[in-house]
């Protein structure tokens, strides 16, 4: 009797361990699944490890008063620049001129003109003028004196909110409409940049020297390029001049303008003037990297179409810039 039940005992045992392998072996083979099931992967048959993200998986969500967003520090710095007028904000919110993004596109004349905004878009036009004549861009003259078959060139407007605020209003040639051979040769249709090691090596030099510097956007640049004496070249009177001027009158260009094919190596070769006048050296190394030696220390600059960039000690630096305005 006591061998029987040990028997079935035994006989039973060895049932629960095999089910419970293969309940095991179950288990192991959904979990197999699951993992193939969760494991994506390309068509090459790499796995493909998905970000991870930082609210949601690390419960950053969790902290109280969660937010993204400038630190005291980036507040208070561009607080300061808007209050200084220095820069035009391009970020997104950060010139406080603006609520929506869709306000800061391009617009032409007769579109800015049909806005609400009507009257600083005018006022942005007479200022426009304003640095024209400042500038002895043109000189107006009669219609019958523009010599037969001379190509009259048209402009347009580029019109844009600032994210400051501001409104600007830029007339442009239309560049297309000039002839070559006649307005321009193929030598000057060029923009001079400084080479991407110089502007490297410069930054450099101002972190290890301690340097001061300063980026320049010269207001105005490209009318204040020269063209040459032989170049005739005639503009109709643009939209927003007409008051201006009588409807038989055209503008002579007596500088570039902005859209002009050759208005960036004019703005160039007046740039290398001035530093001629200002007693700077031009390297054999980059044609747009400038250099003088004062008592106090080297003064460098570097120039890129129409921005420029000058550093050394502090006061050489406002000698520098002064120098330049002059």
């Amino acid at each position: 009797m006591s061998d029987h039940s040990e028997a079935g005992e035994r006989s039973g045992t060895n049932v629960h361990a095999e089910e419970a392998r293969e309940n095991d072996d179950g288990a192991e083979e959904e979990k197999n699944d699951d993992e193939k099931e969760a494991i994506e992967t390309t068509r090459s048959g790499r796995a493909i490890t998905k970000p991870t993200r930082l609210i949601e998986e690390y419960g950053a969500s969790g902290y109280d008063n969660y937010s993204i967003g400038l630190t005291e520090a980036e507040q208070q710095y561009y607080k300061i620049m808007r209050e200084s007028g220095e820069f035009a904000f391009v970020g997104a919110g950060l010139g406080g001129g603006f609520t929506n993004t869709s306000e800061l596109h391009v617009m032409k004349y007769k579109e800015a003109m049909a806005s609400s905004d009507r009257d600083k878009w005018q006022k942005a036009v007479d200022e426009e003028h304003e640095r024209m004549l400042k500038h002895n861009v043109w000189k107006p003259v009669l219609r019958k004196d523009v010599p037969e078959g001379a190509k009259i060139l048209t402009s347009t407007w580029a019109m844009k909110k600032k994210a400051n605020g501001t409104y600007c209003a830029r007339m442009n040639a239309r560049g297309y409409e000039q002839v070559d051979g006649e307005h321009y040769n193929k030598m000057v249709k060029v923009a001079p940049a400084a080479n991407e090691i110089t502007i490297q090596m410069i930054l450099v030099l101002i972190v290890m020297a301690n340097w001061a510097a300063s980026v320049i956007d010269i207001n105005g640049a490209f009318l204040n390029g020269e063209l040459d004496e032989h170049v005739e070249c005639y503009l109709e009177v643009p939209e927003g001049f007409e008051k201006y001027y009588s409807p038989n009158v055209m503008l002579k260009r007596l500088r570039t303008l902005y859209g002009m094919i050759q208005a960036a190596y004019a703005f160039w070769t007046t740039f290398l003037n001035a530093m001629w006048h200002m007693k700077y050296n031009r390297s054999k190394a980059d044609p747009c990297l400038y250099y003088r030696w004062t008592k106090t220390g080297l003064v460098l600059w570097i120039s890129w179409v129409d921005d420029c960039l000058v550093c050394g000690r502090q006061e050489n630096v406002e000698e520098a810039k002064n120098g330049l305005k002059e």
